[in-house]
């Protein structure tokens, strides 16, 4: 399993420095192990949260003892994705067992990104799968530690969201277009801050990892908007429908 970890993080590693601007490499697909997958933490979606200051409740502390791999370190209840998680630190020990485990489970879903919170570690870390609108580019997961927007653009796009940890629904919200965000990668965990700009797809898959690890969902959003949910294969037509006209999915042949 060792080795495992160590394939998984070395395509991380990999990502982290390839996403920052002006790079652009080319990776391998990614390593697979079923056993490395945990389970995805769940909320129901008849329960939004109102968008307000109470959202900002103080985080717990986390319950992955440090260096720890074993599904038993993780939190499985669903309080976990409304707390505010905390920045990673040194103290948090190695990272790589973590980020071995989210990405097989981000394989494992289907997903286009996963938040630490959704496997039960309020910590401030997601992995977001780039490439996969369209269709046809070479994808890469990519690991951002303790990231922060430092610039969003103010327009904003509509589109359908989903999510891992909320079963069975689909819903439409706004997104800005684009945004930058400072983040630490895994590979340089104590050296200088890197940026990646982000567009369009991307920059939504983003702000949707952002709001995880800040303890909200998609879900309070739509609610807020006073929208309604959608059946997620539904949702799905809906979406497709849009990404074809925006030229993200090929047309259907008449």
């Amino acid at each position: 399993m060792r080795l495992v970890i160590c394939a998984l993080l070395g395509l991380l590693l990999v990502g982290c420095a390839g996403l920052t601007r002006g790079q652009n490499p080319r990776m391998s697909p990614p390593a697979f192990d079923p056993a490395l997958v945990l389970p995805i933490v769940k909320w129901p979606p008849e329960q939004p949260r109102p968008l307000t200051a109470a959202d900002a409740a103080t985080a717990a502390t986390s319950s992955l003892a440090a260096g720890a791999t074993e599904p038993a370190a993780f939190r499985s209840d669903g309080a976990v994705l409304r707390q505010i998680a905390t920045p990673w630190t040194a103290a948090d020990g190695d990272i790589a067992p973590l980020l071995a485990r989210m990405q097989a489970t981000l394989l494992h879903s289907g997903g286009v990104g996963i938040a630490a919170p959704q496997v039960g570690v309020p910590r401030r870390v997601f992995l977001v799968k780039h490439g996969t609108r369209p269709p046809g580019q070479p994808t890469r997961i990519v690991a951002y530690i303790n990231p922060q927007v430092i610039w969003a653009s103010s327009e904003t796009i509509e589109d359908y969201e989903a999510c891992l940890s909320v079963h069975g629904v689909g819903g439409q919200l706004p997104r800005a277009e684009a945004l930058r965000v400072r983040y630490q990668a895994a590979d340089d965990l104590s050296g200088p801050p890197r940026e990646v700009d982000a567009s369009g797809w991307d920059a939504r898959i983003f702000q949707h990892e952002l709001d995880h690890i800040d303890g909200q969902l998609y879900i309070d959003h739509v609610a807020h908007l006073g929208r309604s949910l959608l059946p997620i294969d539904e949702m799905r037509k809906q979406r497709d429908a849009i990404h074809r006209k925006r030229g993200l999915l090929p047309e259907q042949p008449g």
